[in-house]
């Protein structure tokens, strides 16, 4: 793979590393360890510094090499406001990937002479993060979109995946998930076709156009030809006839999510070699090693494929 391709798989990787960030920091100021989540905070922050520099992002690099800077000096616990900082730190490199510029107060310290001016934003952009946080904490295996026009099918599929262990949220409308989903972002939706103010097929369509791509689960009375291959070209994955088998939906489902989860692990993968790249790639281009580098490269393509597979 070219650099140039694997720049474009980074920009997408990179969301792995903020939300890791992001989690970090959320864990501590909900009374977690200091030190599991600086290291953790720490790494995502090097990893993203040191690949937007190969990648010749200029401003990300810059950006990421103030807050790694700052939080070097942090020592033993975050000081009063940090955890604002850097999340509002993690917001705008967020907003790089679709803005391409970073605005962003930075700070050389966290003393009293220099106050930190990220505060209302990055405290909203917590309370967003911590409603997703009570869904992750309440659900033993995902977050579950439910969408049908009838209240008993609501019920129904809503029921059996419950019982089973998900997080269920239920919509009589396509035109309710599109006003919902930007601040409340399930792992999957199940839904069904037809609806009166915004069908199924419409609604995918919605989410396409906002850049949003989730496993999309149809299970509708009309699984026409043509339904199915306009399902098929905005991003729907399965299609599951009325009246369906309880237990094969929730077999589908759980299939779905242990493709999910293998994803984590493989960015996680692919986040770690980074994290590797960024550390030796100087030091093996100091020496000559540029098989090294290359291999380096090698094996973050082959993961980037692997995870395409299984997406």
């Amino acid at each position: 793979m070219e650099l140039d391709d694997l720049k474009d798989s980074f920009m997408l990787e990179a969301t792995e590393l903020l939300d890791e960030a992001e989690d970090a920091l959320l864990e501590y100021d909900n009374e977690g360890n200091f030190l599991d989540s600086y290291n953790k905070v720490f790494r995502a922050f090097h990893s993203l510094k040191g690949a937007s520099g190969m990648f010749g992002l200029d401003v990300l690099q810059e950006h990421m090499h103030k807050l790694e800077t700052l939080l070097d000096g942090v020592e033993e616990e975050f000081p009063q406001g940090a955890v604002d900082y850097f999340l509002g730190g993690v917001d705008q490199a967020r907003h790089y990937f679709s803005d391409g510029e970073i605005v962003f107060s930075h700070v050389t310290s966290f003393s009293k002479d220099e106050q930190v001016q990220n505060s209302q934003e990055s405290k909203n952009h917590v309370e967003r993060r911590e409603e997703r946080e009570v869904i992750k904490n309440e659900s033993g295996k995902g977050y579950v979109y439910v969408v049908d026009d009838e209240q008993l099918i609501v019920d129904l599929v809503s029921d059996c995946l419950e019982e089973v262990g998900y997080k269920v949220r239920a919509f009589l409308d396509g035109s309710l998930v599109i006003k919902e989903i930007e601040n409340d972002m399930p792992d999957m939706i199940v839904s069904d076709i037809n609806m009166p103010e915004l069908d199924g097929l419409s609604m995918i369509s919605k989410l396409k156009e906002m850049n949003i791509e989730l496993p999309i689960v149809f299970v509708s009375a009309y699984v026409t030809k043509e339904a199915v291959l306009n399902g098929l070209e905005n991003g729907a994955h399965y299609f599951i006839e009325k009246p369906f088998d309880e237990k094969y939906l929730i077999s589908l489902v759980s299939n779905i999510s242990h493709i999910l989860n293998t994803k984590n692990i493989l960015n996680k993968s692919i986040d770690y070699i980074l994290y590797q790249f960024a550390n030796h790639e100087d030091l093996l281009r100091q020496n000559g090693k540029t098989k090294e580098i290359d291999l380096m490269k090698n094996e973050i393509s082959n993961l980037i494929n692997l995870r395409k597979q299984v997406a």
